[in-house]
């Protein structure tokens, strides 16, 4: 017999009460892992077949065993009640689902025994009253709170309705204890007459919802103990009973010891009502109980059966830790150290002595308290936090919790006197909410989630952050380190620690700038993070001197902050000082500061080795043939600093031995590939390459001495050559070369070079060529032998004609090739063009229009369809050959076949109806023909056979001058859409020949599919005409809307900004605004459009904004951050620029441009 534990006793055990001082039951909820540990736990003769894990969310089969064939389960997952498991007949077995945490598995064997008429089931230390019971003699049934067996008792909490079906039954008697009565457990009982409840407080009832059903209770009456009535008659369902009758009380009661583990006591049978009773309590070796040996019943409690319930456990030590084993449940309590004291400890949430696992419910008042040296505490389950459990614990640092709900603490003082300030909590992702908002984790400051670091600001001065406070291992960190107003921040005023370890941004360890302005980036975090940052205060307006202006930037240090207008002309070169002297007072130049030559174009430019930082874009979008940097060790540098237009055409020149360091260095200076070391000789480099280009950039110059190397690259279709040749102007120079990866690379550069290089490219022979085609993609023609191809005839571009085509690949092996809109020959079928050699194996694809003529088959041949492909050829086969495309209707030869008719191409049927697909086949002479109908499997992207195949065989002696296939061979009801095909065979001797008849069925719709449209809302704006006009306009699904925009006179000086929500969409060359593809509801936002400004040709100042033009470079001068669009008199936007405070410089073709800047435009010419 099988019984779920489907009710739990709901008594609460003396052991609880004494473990949590009245604390009230609270279950948690385990991490959910990728797998989940299963766990075991077995009373009596009992075996469980189980897996040890089981992942999340799936489901695991178990079987019980047991020597009585019945037993009691009972299934938790992460500490709760566990339902979802039911019998699968088809595995014999019963299949846990949905598993989402821990599993623990209780089965407790039960003993069968008969009391009377009565039959029982035994396990431990309680009993129940199973529902198969067989009919009484009696009609009055006595049901007990305990029941004696071989000497033992057992308690029953409850009724689940054992004799709720037999009519027979008038009269029911309830015991005196405490008593639960389950759903329908009376709610059939036809003949019950009359229920005597012996409780003297109808209270220790606790009748579950249902237990009566609909049962009329009017007609029952109702006994109770004298002097309860009224009690009775105020509470429900008691009620309900129109006569209630009070009967005399016992003069004795009886007196049971109910314990698992119990050896003997000195009880007696029974004891008068209202004496008091004291018991001697004996335990059986290995057992321990929380009561004392001795209890005291006092007589004012002897108005009931006296049940003394002895919970009682066993004591094991786990790692150092003292555990106490519930017998009677699958519970463990912990309880602190057995052993001496622990640095690290770990709660598990399931402890395992020999085969048994007992889930950690509690750990019990006082267990670590003023354990000083514990530091780290791990909580693997959520185990319930008594009062003063680690009170004192003052150097714990971090606390653990793997439960995604937050764990029970049930009193303030569990941690107290641990430093909640500095103490980090660390829990599962997504949970530090939960744990911030739970009474007693609260209370700590650092609550964060499992594999996370914080970051920590300190000394900051001048600068703002905006970033995250923790992140996550492993990841990235990205945060803005904004400088003030009035200051400028580098990265060389910022240090950060990670895990203790200062961090070396010259060693990429951290940036600041490189992957957006003002932010500080570590690329992968591995240990909590410190960030200092001390931005420098700008001291006044640039000044100039010579040809450069500058700003102080701190005591005795200034930066180049750009160059002098006037000292401005293009190709120029310029040095920059290390110190100068300025009003008196000398300062070191430690600095380029942001945008300082941006735009410029120069020949050359020199940086003092006492500059110790370039800024953000300092040289964006300039022009320089040579940078000289004068130091030995890189300077600091964000993204941009050096973004010049083309690194490719420019020299880095640094110091003599400083070379290494330049090519470890930040971020920008990987990305010139000409850093030389000032006197270096360089050599130029020149390269004939064809059907190849060069990664990851094409090198002009090589430094004398030193190595360089690049990668070919075949172009699309085309093969890397096996060899390449490398040229000095003195001869041909040997080099090592990888024809696998395409990799090159020359030792020593000695002199000017040639590289010299042709890819393994498509055959493009000329027209009167004869061909043949080798092994290995080889081809000789009548200027070459053995040279290579990549399996390629003829191009898309245009016909290419060959005189003659042989292939004779002799290895057998399976050879692509591809002919791409081939003519071979006259195109005649009367004279050989092709002819395909005994020992070739080959699988020839059809792209465009082939004109093949005549061709004989010796070996083996597969056609296949390619890209629009049409085919005219006469095939004359005498080894294997196989038509795919579908577009010969005939072969010649011994096995040779004609197909008659074809299926139709694309017929179409209704829903619920088929169609018949036929082929009509004949051949000459002996023949073995065969049909296999196959359809196209679009999920395995293969061919799959429909039908049996048919073989149809005509003898040489027949009469008939061909054989005709029959309708049986050549049908196919088609009832689904899908692409179908025939594969026609006709096999003599060592010859076969096949082809191929395609058909594609569809359903016929019964209705046409709806038109699907969207909406577009083009808005009405000011100082412009639009058509059409404003409104909302229905479009078809992929369709496009287009609509022109018109400037009333007052405003044709503004830049409209057409936008679909953050798409600028830009007019065409016709003034139109066109949304291609529109595949949802769209709504215009056209902005910009304002009443034209005074404007000047030259110059233009409006408050704090100045713009003017010179010499092909234009001038914009911000108090604010903002941004500038560059608009043509045409209508198209040239470019967008973020102006920072202070001004900008940017080259552009002279002409006349609209400038629009926070909904000013401003016309300027130049």
């Amino acid at each position: 017999m099988k019984t779920n534990l489907l009710r739990i006793g709901l008594r609460l055990s003396l052991v609880v009460i004494a473990l949590l001082c009245g604390v009230h039951l609270a279950w948690g909820q385990e991490n959910t892992k990728v797998m989940h540990k299963i766990y075991t736990n077995t009373y009596g003769n009992v075996t469980i077949d189980c897996p040890s894990e089981v992942e999340d969310g799936g489901s695991f089969a178990f079987k019980i065993a047991t020597s009585t064939g019945a037993y009691r389960l009972g299934i938790s997952q992460a500490g709760k009640n566990f339902r979802d498991f039911s019998w699968d007949d088809s595995q014999n077995a019963n299949v846990a689902k949905n598993i989402t945490g821990t599993i623990l598995i209780n089965v407790v064997e039960h003993t069968e025994i008969m009391i009377g008429e009565e039959r029982y089931m035994l396990e431990k230390c309680s009993a129940m009253l199973p529902p198969s019971q067989t009919q009484p003699t009696s009609s009055s049934i006595v049901l007990k709170s305990v029941v004696t067996a071989k000497g033992k008792h057992y308690s029953l909490n409850g009724y689940e309705g054992a004799y709720n079906t037999y009519a027979n039954i008038t009269s029911i008697t309830l015991p005196n204890d405490k008593f639960y009565i389950f759903p329908d457990a009376f709610s059939i009982q036809a003949g019950l007459t009359e229920i005597h409840a012996k409780a003297i407080d109808p209270k220790n009832y606790h009748i579950i919802e249902g237990a009566f059903g609909e049962k009329d209770l009017s007609g029952i009456t109702l006994y109770v103990p004298a002097g309860s009535k009224a009690d009775y008659a105020a509470s429900a369902p008691w009620n309900q009973f129109k006569e209630i009758l009070e009967e005399p009380l016992p003069k004795k009661y009886p007196v049971y010891v109910v314990g698992y583990g119990v050896a003997s006591t000195d009880a007696p049978d029974s004891i008068a009502r209202g004496q008091s009773l004291t018991v001697n309590i004996t335990l059986e070796p290995g057992f321990k109980s929380f009561e004392p040996s001795v209890i005291t019943i006092p007589g004012e409690e002897v108005n009931k059966d006296v049940v003394i319930q002895v919970s009682t456990y066993t004591e094991n030590v786990l790692s150092g830790i003292s555990y106490s084993m519930s017998t009677t449940q699958e519970n463990a309590f912990c309880h602190g150290f057995l052993d001496a004291p622990q640095k690290e400890v770990t709660i598990p949430e399931v402890v395992t002595v020999g085969s048994n696992s007992y889930k950690v419910e509690y750990i019990v008042a006082d267990a670590f308290k003023n354990q000083t040296s514990l530091e780290k505490l791990t909580l693997e389950g959520n185990t319930g936090i008594a009062r003063r459990a680690f009170s004192g614990c003052t150097a714990l640092k971090e606390i653990h919790c793997i439960s995604p709900e937050p764990i029970n603490i049930y009193y303030e003082d569990a941690f107290e006197g641990v430093d909640k300030d500095a103490c980090v909590i660390f829990v599962p992702a997504g949970a530090s909410g939960a744990y911030k908002a739970t009474d007693g984790w609260k209370d700590f400051k650092n609550i964060r989630e499992e594999g996370t670091y914080s970051i920590t600001r300190t000394g900051f001065e001048g600068v703002a952050y905006y970033g995250p406070d923790l992140v996550v291992d492993g990841s990235r960190l990205e945060a803005r380190l904004t400088p003030e107003s009035g200051y400028v921040l580098g990265i060389g005023d910022i240090t950060v620690t990670m895990g203790g370890k200062k961090l070396d941004p010259m060693s990429k360890e951290f940036f600041y700038g490189t992957f957006g302005k003002d932010t500080l980036t570590i690329e992968t975090v591995t240990g909590d993070v410190t960030i200092t940052a001390k931005a420098r205060k700008i001291s006044g307006d640039p000044f100039v001197l010579g040809d450069l202006t500058y700003r102080i930037t701190r005591d005795a240090a200034v930066e180049v902050a750009g160059v002098k207008e006037d000292a401005y002309t293009k190709g120029r070169s310029y040095v920059i000082p290390s110190s100068l002297e300025y009003e008196g007072n000398n300062y070191a130049v430690t600095g380029i500061g942001p945008k300082a030559f941006s735009g410029r174009i120069m020949e050359s430019i020199t940086i003092p080795s006492s500059v110790e930082e370039v800024g953000t874009e300092s040289f964006l979008d300039a022009q320089a043939d040579e940078i000289h940097i004068q130091r030995s060790t890189s300077p600091s540098t964000v993204n941009g600093s050096f973004n010049i237009l083309d690194k490719n055409k420019c020299r880095i020149y640094v110091p003599k031995g400083a070379l290494a360091a330049y090519h470890t260095a930040t971020w920008d200076w990987l990305g010139f590939p000409y850093i030389l070391e000032e006197g270096d000789k360089y050599f130029d480099v020149d390269f004939e390459l064809t059907g190849l280009t060069v990664k990851p950039f094409q090198p002009e110059i090589a430094i004398s001495g030193r190595s360089v190397s690049f990668i070919l690259v075949p172009d699309s279709g085309s093969f890397l050559p096996d060899s390449i040749e490398v040229w000095y102007p003195t001869g041909l120079e040997p080099c090592e070369y990888d024809a696998k990866t395409g990799k090159v690379t020359i030792a020593t550069v000695k002199g000017n070079l040639t590289i010299k290089a042709k890819a393994i490219g498509a055959l493009l022979p000329d027209k009167d060529t004869d061909i043949t085609i080798g092994k290995d993609s080889t081809y000789t023609d009548g200027s070459t032998t053995g040279s290579k191809f990549n399996g390629v005839i003829g191009n898309d571009e245009e016909l290419t004609r060959v005189k003659s085509l042989k292939i004779d690949t002799e290895d057998g092996k399976v050879t692509g090739i591809t002919f791409k809109s081939l003519i071979v020959g006259s195109g005649s079928s009367t004279s050989q063009s092709v002819t395909i050699a005994e020992t070739s194996n080959i699988e020839i694809t059809l792209d465009g229009n082939n004109n093949l003529g005549k061709v004989l088959n010796q070996g083996s041949t597969r056609l296949l369809l390619g890209e629009n492909t049409l085919l005219d050829a006469l095939v004359e086969n005498e080894g294997v050959f196989i038509d795919e495309t579908g577009l010969l209707d005939a072969v010649t030869g011994p096995a040779g076949l004609t197909i008659a008719q074809r299926p139709e191409k694309a017929p179409r049927i209704e829903i619920g109806s088929s169609t018949l697909l036929k082929v009509e086949a004949s051949a000459e002479g002996e023949a073995n023909l065969s049909y296999i109908w196959e359809k196209f499997d679009s999920e395995n992207n293969s061919w799959k056979q429909v039908k049996p195949e048919v073989q149809r065989t005509k003898a040489l002696s027949s009469l008939r001058s061909d054989v005709l296939s029959t309708n049986e061979d050549t049908q196919l009801e088609v009832s689904e859409a899908g692409k179908y095909r025939c594969l026609v065979s006709n096999t003599v001797n060592a010859v076969n020949s096949t082809l191929t008849a395609y058909s594609e069925v569809s359903i016929a719709s019964s209705t046409p599919d709806p038109t699907v449209t969207f909406s577009v809302t083009l808005p009405s704006v000011e100082g412009a005409a639009l058509s059409p006009l404003a409104g909302t306009y229905s479009v078809e699904a992929g369709d496009s809307f287009s609509f022109s925009l018109t400037l009333d006179t007052d405003y044709d000086q503004s830049t409209p900004m057409v936008k679909v929500g953050d798409k600028l969409i830009e007019p065409t060359s016709d003034g139109k605004y066109e949304i291609k593809n529109i595949n949802s509801d769209i709504t215009i936002s056209i902005t910009g459009i304002v009443k034209n400004a005074t404007v000047g040709n030259a110059e233009v100042e409006s408050n704090a904004l100045k713009i003017w033009g010179s010499n092909g470079v234009l001038h914009i001068q911000s108090a604010h951050v903002s941004t500038a669009y560059l608009v043509t008199f045409g209508g198209q936007l040239y470019k967008a620029i973020t102006l920072p405070v202070g001004e900008t410089m940017i080259t552009i073709p002279q002409g006349s441009y609209i400038i629009r800047i926070e909904n000013q435009s401003y016309k300027i010419r130049f």
